[in-house]
């Protein structure tokens, strides 16, 4: 699996969610507002403050040059821990998008 697969998955479930290819790679909007955006094996999440500091700590994450509200993700391998931190990471970043 890769991680374009992996949001893809993610989303799927989700409505409303709109996909937008682009020259970088891929942002996903819910309402028009942008809450995850995949490029060159990275993926960034606009997470809620007490979600995003957490994040932060764990492996393979970093704050991302989007803004204070977003965490770049890119994992190396997509283990089963990768996997579920960015299911869940997605998951709340599209339902942060909608407050």
């Amino acid at each position: 699996m890769i991680l374009r697969e992996l949001l893809e998955g993610a989303a799927a479930g989700l409505d409303p969610i709109d996909a937008r290819t682009t020259d970088d790679g891929t942002v996903w909007q819910r309402d028009g507002r942008e809450f995850a955006a995949l490029r060159a094996g990275r993926v960034e999440f606009r997470l809620p403050p007490v979600i995003g500091r957490a994040a932060i700590g764990t492996p393979s994450t970093s704050a991302s040059e989007r803004g204070a509200e977003w965490v770049a993700f890119a994992p190396p391998d997509l283990d089963r821990t990768a996997v579920d931190r960015g299911v869940a990471w997605f998951e709340a970043a599209w339902r942060h998008a909608g407050d």
